[in-house]
């Protein structure tokens, strides 16, 4: 029996009940898939995605377009005190 996938295991326990089944791991399979799921290319575009992610939810909202000139100008100018 030949499997391409690895195990992920949520206890020490489970990791024993898999430690014999390692030996029916294909290592050319395995780094196949890493190569694939973590490869320079796809680590680069999901931490881009990710981070412009986070700046849009800390950005503040957008202004409307229905503001007049003149509103949007009282928001903008300095603050007198």
């Amino acid at each position: 029996m030949i499997m391409s996938q690895g195990f992920a295991c949520e206890s020490l326990d489970e990791m024993v009940d898999v430690l014999p089944l390692i030996e029916n791991l294909d290592r050319r399979e395995c780094r196949a898939a890493f190569e694939k799921r973590f490869s320079v290319e796809r680590m680069t575009d999901r931490y881009h995605h990710l981070y412009e992610r986070l700046i849009s939810a800390a950005r503040p909202p957008r202004l409307s377009n229905d503001l007049s000139p003149q509103e949007v100008q009282s928001l903008t100018r300095p603050m007198t005190v």
